[in-house]
């Protein structure tokens, strides 16, 4: 029996097809927060994630039979909120008495989804560990419910206890054959909350600029704690791990202080590094960053996106990651407002001109939220209902190849899709690229461990030209 189970909406329910999107790989530690915060309140709590656990409606229901909570919440990006309407309805149908919630990244930016969608009792905008515990005591003294609660922000993040990994199964979250293998898989961390920049495509409540940080003990407590079980493998999902410079190098000290052999990995900006922060990330056991690059264009970078980085920061960073044997990622994507062929070709060029040691190239899908999503539909390239639309499944189901990208004026769809095929293959497919690659081995080993296991997406995207991902979302819309 559980006071309160927490359900990850998944992008689309199905026992079988591809493993598409970030939830079959990470588990969302925004629930399991949830979860450790109402635990610590002694609240009884159960976590259900239908995507890695390839649930149907049916074995949701079935779980949540067995429990019989007062109350279910569930968490939900844009993409998961048609499976949301979904599993609520189909609760609600069977269980009348149970009150069910929303919240997650998409309510935060469409604070009247559960006015508009009245099958949910009531949702949370923000930070959820406070306001659902306060919703709960509400429901147990037969109180009213209200339709739209403010999340309270929680500063302090050294306060609320740590992830409630134990309510998930982690091998849900990693390929079969590397279980197989004996490897176990990396566990996900975060040192902050919010992101003080203000990107042009990215879905962000305002309340995320404000930036809170874990102290770099508490982070390496929690390191401690569940690294046996993760063969001390970590990856950061804060927005940028480098985003003050001061807490980045303690947490490089504690790290070393403790004399822990870890191995991590994490997302930052070239304007956030400079020698010391990499070589101390490298000395704690940094093995690889991704740096949000976007557009290989500077005036599609800073000015349409906002994002505020030069080519100059950006060659510096891949340089310092090379010399100190950090891998170095670029995040790079193609349909911004305005953006022409020729600035195109400057992204569909640009890992070949800088040599990182890997680039990923996606196509800019307008999410609500984001400033893209608001002239995507003064264009006219969303309808103004789309999200309602999706939400009552009028689109159909699932989000890749039912959500648009966005073209930009004069462009199609195709030419972007042929834009992200040419930028890996004149990546990828050169001489150089194999000959950076096999001169790292030799300075980091792990480097050499950590290609064998790129081998299958490796081959998707010289044959393809793209990742699987990518392919999945063009092939739906075929």
């Amino acid at each position: 029996m559980a006071d309160v189970i927490l359900i990850s909406a998944p992008m689309v329910l199905s026992k079988e097809g591809p493993a598409v999107g970030d939830e079959f790989t990470n588990p969302w530690l925004g629930v399991l927060y949830i979860a450790s915060y109402l635990r610590m309140n002694e609240v009884t709590v159960k976590v259900i994630d239908p995507g890695p656990e390839r649930l149907l409606l049916p074995g949701i229901l079935k779980k949540i039979g067995k429990e019989k909570p007062k109350v279910v919440g569930i968490s939900a990006l844009t993409s998961g909120i048609r499976t949301a309407v979904e599993i609520a309805t189909a609760i609600k149908k069977e269980f009348k008495s149970i009150k069910v919630g929303i919240g997650g990244s998409h309510i935060n930016v469409d604070p009247t989804f559960a006015e508009r969608f009245p099958i949910f009792d009531f949702s949370i905008v923000g930070e959820g560990e406070k306001t659902f515990l306060d919703i709960f005591e509400k429901i147990k003294k037969g109180e009213k419910l209200k339709k739209v609660y403010q999340g309270e922000i929680i500063k302090n993040l050294d306060e609320i206890p740590f992830p409630a990994r134990d309510l998930i199964n982690i091998y849900h979250y990693f390929p079969r054959e590397k279980q197989e293998s004996g490897e176990k898989p990396t566990a996900s961390i975060v040192g902050s909350r919010g992101c003080p920049y203000l990107c042009s495509f990215c879905s962000r409540n305002p309340q995320w600029r404000l930036v809170r940080f874990r102290s770099a003990k508490n982070i390496v407590d929690e390191m401690e704690q569940i690294g046996k079980n993760y063969d001390w493998k970590f990856s950061f999902q804060d927005d940028a791990i480098t985003i003050n410079r001061q807490i980045t190098l303690d947490l490089c000290k504690e790290i070393s202080s403790r004399n822990l052999k870890i191995r991590f990995l994490g997302m930052t900006r070239a304007n956030c590094v400079d020698e010391e922060v990499i070589r101390n990330l490298a000395e704690a056991g940094c093995e690889e960053l991704f740096f949000g690059v976007e557009a290989g264009n500077e005036r599609i970078r800073n000015k349409v996106i906002k994002k505020m980085v030069t080519n100059k920061q950006i060659e510096k960073a891949i340089k310092l990651c090379r010399k100190y044997g950090v891998r170095s990622s670029l995040f790079l994507m193609v349909g911004f407002p305005g953006e022409t062929k020729k600035e195109i070709e400057d992204t569909v060029n640009f890992g070949r001109r800088f040599d990182p040691d890997f680039i990923g190239v996606h196509i800019t899908i307008p999410l609500p939220g984001s400033e893209i999503f608001e002239l995507a539909k003064k264009g006219g390239q969303v309808p103004e209902d789309i999200i309602d639309q999706y939400a009552s499944g009028k689109m159909g189901q699932g989000f890749i190849g039912n959500w648009p990208v966005y073209v930009p004026s004069g462009l199609t769809e195709e030419y972007l899709y042929d834009a992200q095929k040419r930028a890996y293959r004149k990546f990828y497919l050169r001489p150089r690229w194999f000959y950076l690659r096999f001169l790292s081995y030799f300075k980091s080993p792990a480097n050499f461990v950590h290609d064998i296991s790129l081998i299958k997406t490796g081959a998707h995207t010289l044959i393809y030209g793209s990742t699987r991902n990518a392919i999945t979302q063009k092939a739906a819309k075929e």
